[in-house]
């Protein structure tokens, strides 16, 4: 596919999560085939690692080392006059990467060379730049807000292959989850998942309960997950089925950036990858504003992208570079939000950022983790006019 976004590298330890149906008291067994996460599939997708630079985030995270710079940061390079930057340093040759029908897109480690900045690790920015916008969102406080968290699980190989996507069913499962927060899973595009609950054929929404996943649409068609209908139709179910104060919206799957967007539906191969472009359209014919919107998925963290979201969402928590198969840690941030359903967004998002790194340290070891949380209400305020002058 020549559009088919970046994969997340498949090196996993540990033991596979089990999931229940709720209500059920049966378990199905563990997530995965046998030892699944023992053994280190074929055909990765590389997140390098790298001392990370967000312009105008609150946070970024991440372990070390030289990665891949998010697209937008090589636009940046050739509007200053910066040197470093090309396709071939970003897309590999054929030594160093590149595109093949058994692995799909596979970035060297080496194969960086754009810009880096100085590593901010653990440091939280709460200050607001003159001229930014309103927040969309303003939290009731107290621990009285509503939140409804849509999780946009478009499972594809790495669910087939590895089970990636059970094991984070399992960990948004072991959470206590209060009855201020619903977590709403739209699941569909992959052959195969690696547990008995979730339909193979065609697309579902579920709700997560804790120790369980409760289905409540049976079967949602079979259109392809990058088509921007099908993400509008589940974010007008989640929202008008559950009202709250907050809305927070994450995909799941691989992503590209800004060349080739997010998304690749296993079972509708054909339909490529959801754009930039696709994207703004199904948020625009949602009509919801979100907290934040965020993306369980590679190289998504990009300038382009962070310009589109604006409109819709306060704050934007993605990946830089391209990130570990294991993805987002989702017990301890869910956890956090059932206990204060008024937690500060940039606080929430401090706590998903270092719980990726922590886990992604523990359970890949020799990979790095790079995730930023970007306040989108000052990013307009803050464009350079170089950009804008470019674009």
């Amino acid at each position: 596919m020549e559009n088919r976004p970046v994969g997340r590298k498949k090196n996993i330890t540990g033991e596979g999560k089990e999931i229940r149906r709720q209500g059920s008291g049966l378990g199905t067994g563990p997530v995965g085939r046998p030892n699944i996460y023992s053994a280190r599939p074929s055909g990765s997708r590389t997140r390098s690692s790298g001392n990370s630079y967000s312009p105008y985030g609150q946070t970024t995270r991440s372990s070390g080392g030289k990665g891949i710079i998010a697209v937008v940061i090589g636009i940046i390079v050739l509007i200053l006059g910066g040197g470093g930057f090309g396709l071939s340093s970003m897309f590999g040759d054929s030594d160093s990467g590149g595109y093949t029908a058994d692995t799909g897109w596979n970035f060297a480690t080496e194969a960086s060379s754009g810009w880096t900045g100085t590593s901010n690790n653990g440091k939280l920015n709460t200050s607001t730049l003159d001229g930014a916008r309103d927040k969309f969102t303003t939290l009731t406080g107290g621990g009285r807000d509503t939140v409804t968290v849509m999780i946009y699980m478009c499972g594809t190989d790495l669910e087939t292959k590895s089970g990636m996507a059970s094991s984070d069913l399992a960990e948004m499962t072991k959470a206590s989850i209060s009855d201020k927060v619903n977590v709403i899973v739209y699941t569909g595009g992959c052959s195969e998942w690696k547990n008995d609950i979730v339909s193979n054929s065609v697309n579902q929404i579920y709700k997560v309960e804790s120790g369980g996943l409760r289905c409540l649409v049976k079967n949602d068609g079979k259109d392809p997950m990058t088509n921007p209908s099908t993400l509008t139709r589940f974010i007008k179910y989640a929202a008008e089925n559950f009202p709250a104060t907050r809305k927070m919206l994450i995909m799941w799957d691989h992503g590209g950036g800004s060349i080739t967007g997010f998304g690749y539906d296993e079972k509708n191969a054909t339909a490529g990858a959801m754009s930039l472009s696709g994207i703004n359209r199904a948020l625009s014919n949602a009509g919801e504003k979100f907290d934040f919107i965020g993306f369980d998925a590679c190289l998504m963290a990009t300038y382009e992208n962070a310009l589109m979201l604006e409109p819709y969402a306060d704050y934007l928590i993605a990946s830089e570079e391209t990130e570990p198969g294991i993805g987002w840690y989702y017990t301890d941030w869910l956890d956090h939000l059932s206990k204060n359903s008024s937690y500060p967004t940039v606080e929430l998002g401090k706590q998903i950022a270092d719980d990726f790194v922590k886990t992604c340290n523990s359970r890949c070891p020799g990979q790095s983790a790079t995730l930023s949380v970007v306040d989108l209400a000052e990013l307009t305020a803050a464009t350079p006019d170089a950009f804008n002058a470019f674009a």
